[in-house]
């Protein structure tokens, strides 16, 4: 929002100009309303938002677990994030849209670009480009040495007669 935020207990106390005290106070009061349930933000007539249409099967993957991964975008990019709910209306997109919130537009510019690269990973995902591993050497050697392999069962007998000495 821009404005200083410092909370006393249960009072936060905001200091800035109006303009940024009222966003914090809209922020704030979408964030409480979230916790009830989705939150539906006219955004016709502010200058301080950015959406972002996420497919409807990444939105997951974006938000992550309880919106983890939405928190650690916040922090990064200096901004405020969550999904414009719909209130059971128009279920039928292919889309949800995502608002960030920043009095800067270069913070809202660098969470869209690491949103979009996350929904960029996740089509590399789904389409089995990308997002594994990769190939690694003990892939190669997997399955070569079955169980009652001769180099596997000296080894044991080795730390075997090992603790037979422990014991002499």
């Amino acid at each position: 929002s821009g404005c200083i935020i410092e909370y006393v207990g249960r009072l936060a106390c905001m200091c800035g100009t109006s303009a940024e005290r009222e966003r914090a106070h809209d922020y704030i009061k979408w964030l409480l309303a979230q916790r009830l349930g989705p939150v539906s933000v006219d955004i016709l007539d502010r200058d301080d938002v950015t959406c972002v249409e996420i497919p409807k099967d990444s939105v997951g993957f974006i938000t992550g677990y309880r919106g983890e991964s939405l928190r650690r975008i916040e922090e990064q990019s200096g901004s405020f994030l969550f999904t414009n709910g719909t209130d059971g209306k128009d279920r039928s997109n292919d889309s949800e849209t995502l608002l960030i919130f920043s009095h800067d537009v270069y913070n809202r510019k660098k969470a869209k670009r690491i949103i979009q690269e996350k929904i960029d990973d996740h089509k590399d995902m789904r389409r089995g480009g990308g997002g594994g591993r990769g190939y690694d050497d003990r892939d190669r050697d997997r399955g070569r040495y079955d169980r009652y392999d001769d180099r596997r069962d000296d080894r044991r007998d080795r730390d075997r007669d090992y603790d037979r000495r422990d014991r002499d």
